[in-house]
């Protein structure tokens, strides 16, 4: 299979998809957790809760990866996006767009429930590619 032509990666990355997120310990260890995350401008946006080891991370060291694979049943394909992230308050706008595409309306609904208690409880994270790997 030959690599993927830059629109395929731009198609590959509008997708619905799980990243996982890769950000590295106070001792330099990289850890990963899987989000979800919208592709749009050249970049990629993620949210999490504000008390986060991932944005503990992020607010301490802002180098991170993103890595997409092509899920079961789909030819194979991955997508890795290495970049500085920024971390800002306000993901809920993001999460109430992203819950509905990723696990449906009824999902949506249960899962972001508890935002109606913190509607500041989460946070933005916005990852700015300096290297996109593809195959």
């Amino acid at each position: 299979m030959p690599q993927m032509t830059r629109e395929q990666v731009e198609q590959f990355l509008r997708q619905p998809r799980m990243a996982n997120l890769i950000t590295l310990r106070a001792d330099g260890r990289p850890t990963s957790a899987p989000l979800w995350f919208e592709w749009a401008d050249g970049v990629a946006r993620l949210f999490s809760g504000r008390a986060t080891g991932k944005v503990e991370r992020l607010l301490r060291d802002n180098r991170a990866a993103l890595a997409i694979t092509a899920g079961t049943g789909e030819p194979p394909a991955w997508v890795t996006i290495e970049g500085t992230a920024s971390v800002v308050t306000g993901g809920a706008d993001l999460a109430l767009r992203l819950a509905p595409l990723y696990g449906g309306e009824e999902f949506a609904k249960m899962a972001l429930s508890r935002l109606d208690g913190d509607p500041d409880g989460l946070c933005l994270i916005t990852i700015t590619p300096t290297r996109i790997s593809h195959w």
